[in-house]
Parts: C-alpha cells; structure tokens; sequence
C-alpha cells in the first residue's frame, strides 16, 4: 500500500512538471503581443513545428510576416535551441536555424568597436536571416546586429524606446522594416549601409533622424516621416540614391549638412516654411532635382547646399537670406536666371561656378565683393551688371566666360585679383574704375578678342602676364602714373603700339628690346 501511494505521487509530480514546462513555453509565445493574436487551442510542439513547415506564410501591413508566422518561429526556436546566451541584465537570447530569439525584461548590452561584440557576432552573424525581439525588452545595443549580412526580417516590440548606434549598420540584405511608435529614440549610423533596405516606416514619437543613420541605403525608395519631426540631422539620407519620395513634415525646422547629399533620383522635394537652417551640401549632387522652393525662415544659405543639382532650373531666394556660401549652386548647369534679393550681402567663392546655362543674374545693391570664382566657367553668362556696392574682384571671378562681351567696372571698385577675367575670349571691351592701383597678374590674359582698354591715370603697376595673349590688342595707352610693368604683360601679343609718356618705363622698354622686335612690338613716347 505504501509502495503504491509512493508510485502513485511520483506520477503526479511527474505530470505537473511536464504540464508547467509546457504552459511556460506556450506563455512566453503568447507573451510577445506586438504579434499576438486572437487565442488559439494549444498545439502539441510537434504540431506547432510541422506548421512552421506546411503553413503557407501570411502578410501584415508593410510587408510584415503575420503573428502566425513569427510565433512559429519562437516556438521552435524555443523547443531546442541550438545555442544561447546573455545579453543583457536580465535578457537572454535562443538561436535555431536562422532565427535569432531574444526575450527578457530592459536594455540590451552596449557593444563597442574593437572593445566588445555581440555573442553571436563571431560565429553566427552570417547564419542569422531573422532577429524576433520579445516584447518587454526595451532597447537594442550598439552594434548589436552589426555585418549581419544575410539578415532579411527583424521584429521589433511595442516595448521598444532605443535603438542603438550602428545597430544594423551593414545588415546588407535587409529589405524593410517598421519602426513601433514607441521608439524615441534612433542613433547614429542606426542602419547605414543596409544597402537592400527599400522601405521604411518611422516611429511617430520620433522627434531627430540622427546623424547618417540612413546613409549607403542605396535601393531605399521611400520614406514616411513622422509628424511632429523637428529635426533631420546631418547625412540622414546620404547616398540614397534610390530615393525617390520624402515629405517632409510641416514640424522640421532643421535640415543638416548632407542630409539628402547624392539623393541622385529625387526629383522634387517642398522644404516647409518653418525650416530655418538648410545645412552645407544639404542636396548635394542630386543630380535628378528639378526644382525647390527655400523657405522664408532661411537667413543663409551654406556651402554647397545645391552643388552639382545639374537639372536644378528653377529656384527662387527669399528676401531674408542674406548671404550665399561657398559653391552653394556650383555646377548647377541648367539654371539660366537667377535673381538676388537687396537682403543678401556676401556671396561665397565659386557660389555659381560651372553653371554653364547661366545667361544673366542680377547682383544686388547689398553685396560688396564678388569672391574668387564666383562666375568661373559660366560660358553661357552674356549679362552681368555690377553694383556700385562691390569694392572688390575676386581671383578667377570670371575665368572663362566665354559669351560676356563687355563689362563695365564702377568706380566704387579699388583692387581687381589676379586672373579675375582669364581666358574671356569673347570679351572685346572693358573700361576700368578710376579707383583701382594697380592691374593684378594675368587679369586678362588670354582674352584674344580684347580690342580696347582703357587704363586710368590712378594705376602705378601692372602686373605679370596682364595681356599675355591678348592677340587682338593692336593698341593701348599707358599713362604716365604707371612706374612699373611686370614680366611678359604683353607676351604673346603681336603687331601691337604702346603709347607711353614720362621716363619712368625707359629701362623696362630698353632691357626687353629684342622681344618687342621679335614680337613687332612699337613703343611711342608721348
């Protein structure tokens, strides 16, 4: 009798244990609710494993594989895991046949470049096709899934706040992905080079895209940004190639440097109107832009925002910008016209350098120089009047501008830099300020349709290689304040009378004898 009670509670605490260790497994799928459906009739774990087999997989909105389909995974992940591990305080992660299981409660451990990675980064990172984040853990660390390249789904929780920096940088096969309203929080490089990633849902508690956290998204086609986004941080979207379509929500007022640089298939983007600082190479080389509009709030606009925007042909300045940094539309090539607001002050180095549709601008009375290279290479540019505000010419200001015909100086302008007009062939008079001292090296060099100059009685110098070239120079009239000419002003120049008077430049004229002969050069002492 005794023998038999004994057996008898040995069966029942048998059955209890095996009863617990299945409700507990069974409890931990239901667990996850960011998948969880309506209740189901419990399946033996052989059922639940022959259904991951059979059962054709569902879709959710977005793309997202049904609760069905992730809670077979967790079942069988979690029926004999082939290896497991901590990750956290009090997370713990289960990995099987490419799937990547991590359950628990708080923040993932924080993984640190050439100090620490990931417990399934050495032997695992290339296996993992799934990562299923349990519900109840609340971030993923830095670098977590770091070079995971064969990584195609991730599941992220309701209970997700953080998401670490470079936690998926290079995850290469990675195709989209949902981000749960209750992230708040994305870091730097989050996703950068997930170069198969083509859609994307954010957060809408996400107020900052942090810095390049999209960037080498190459095939990513389409963004959904929150409302209630303040800030687009710096090479947010850089190398985006693919993108096509952003909006942009009326509560951004920041966009960083090279947010959407080399964003080569977007052709059209509205800034909204409470944008106040558009950042340096902001829309860098987005070669498909077609047109934008800058917001009122802009006061600036920074170094090469639009360079190399090749088929930008339409852009409007508001009033309130008040000055244009360095190549800000270099090589925007179909632009045509553009128009400057009184507002703006100061123009950058090579602002429209390259801009080879470029056929008339209008300068403002505001600006007080044009920089070195402002106009550099504008072939088409016929027209440019210069206010009587600028005091000064930048080197290079108009290299090669082919179609400029005439230009006048005002007499507001007291130093012109070297090589200011180099290589202007089509350039055939100019009349220069009373107010300047001296000619700079190479100013008109190579200007070989230069059929007048007039040079004012306030010069003293003229520099080196001045008129080098200058073939259709016949004649030219130095006055007497000049006390100096410099190495090979006229070389090149054939067939050319130089009036002269004083004695100042006899010893320059009688040591260069023999190449004014070579070159059939007069000198006519006035």
């Amino acid at each position: 009798m005794k023998k038999d009670k004994i057996i008898m509670l040995i069966t029942i605490i048998a059955v209890i244990t095996v009863a617990g260790v299945f409700f507990g497994v069974h409890y931990l799928m239901d667990a996850y609710t960011g998948y969880q459906r309506e209740a189901q009739p419990a399946a033996s774990a052989e059922q639940a494993e022959d259904a991951a087999v059979t059962q054709p997989v569902e879709q959710a909105a977005g793309g997202q594989q049904s609760p069905t389909y992730v809670q077979n995974q967790i079942q069988t992940v979690m029926k004999s895991p082939k290896e497991s591990g901590v990750c956290g305080e009090d997370l713990k992660w289960y990995y099987k046949d490419r799937v990547l299981f991590i359950t628990g409660t708080g923040e993932m451990d924080q993984y640190i470049y050439s100090v620490s990675s990931a417990p399934w980064y050495d032997s695992l990172r290339n296996q993992i096709g799934c990562v299923i984040i349990d519900e109840g853990v609340t971030s993923i660390g830095d670098r977590a899934f770091v070079d995971c390249d064969n990584m195609t789904e991730i599941f992220l929780p309701s209970s997700m706040t953080d998401i670490g920096e470079s936690a998926f940088l290079r995850c290469s096969s990675l195709k989209e992905i949902t981000i749960p309203d209750s992230v708040t929080s994305i870091n730097k490089r989050a996703f950068s080079g997930c170069n198969s990633l083509t859609w994307i849902e954010i957060s809408s508690s996400l107020e900052e895209i942090g810095p390049y956290i999209f960037e080498n998204c190459s095939s990513l086609r389409r963004v959904v940004l929150p409302d209630g986004l303040a800030y687009i941080d710096n090479g947010a979207f850089k190398y985006c190639s693919s993108l096509m379509d952003v909006t942009i929500p009326d509560s951004v007022t920041h966009i960083g440097d090279e947010a959407f640089c080399e964003c080569s298939s977007l052709t059209e983007i509205i800034i909204p109107d409470n944008v106040i600082v558009i950042g340096s190479s902001a829309f860098l080389n987005c070669s498909g832009l077609l047109k934008i509009t800058i917001p009122d709030g802009v006061k600036r606009i920074e170094d090469a925002t639009f360079k190399g925007c090749v088929k930008l042909d339409e852009i409007t300045i508001p009033d309130n910008v008040t000055s244009i940094g360095h190549e800000a539309f270099c090589d925007c090539k179909s632009l045509t016209e553009i128009i400057m607001p009184n507002s703006v002050t100061s123009i950058g180095n090579g602002v429209f350098q390259r801009c080879t549709g470029l056929m008339e601008i209008t300068l403002p009375d505001s600006i007080t120089s044009i920089s070195e290279r402002a106009f550099e290479d504008c072939g088409n540019l016929r027209e440019i009047i210069i206010p009587d505000s600028v005091t000064s010419i930048g080197e290079w200001a108009f290299e090669r501008c082919d179609s400029l015909t005439e230009i006048t100086i005002p007499d507001s302008v007291t130093s012109i830099d070297s090589w200011a007009f180099y290589d202007c062939n089509g350039l055939t008079e100019i009349t220069l300020p009373d107010s300047i001292t001296s000619i700079s090296d190479c100013t008109f060099e190579d200007c070989g349709n230069l059929i007048e100059i007039m040079i004012p009685d306030s010069v003293t110098y003229i520099g080196n290689s001045v008129f080098y070239n200058c073939s259709g120079l016949t004649e030219i009239t130095i006055p007497k304040s000049v006390t100096s000419i410099g190495n090979y002003a006229f070389g090149g120049c054939s067939d050319m009378t130089i009036y002269y008077s004083g004695n100042a430049l006899d010893s320059y004229i009688n040591s260069n004898s023999s190449d004014w002969s070579a070159q059939n050069i007069v000198w006519v002492k006035q």
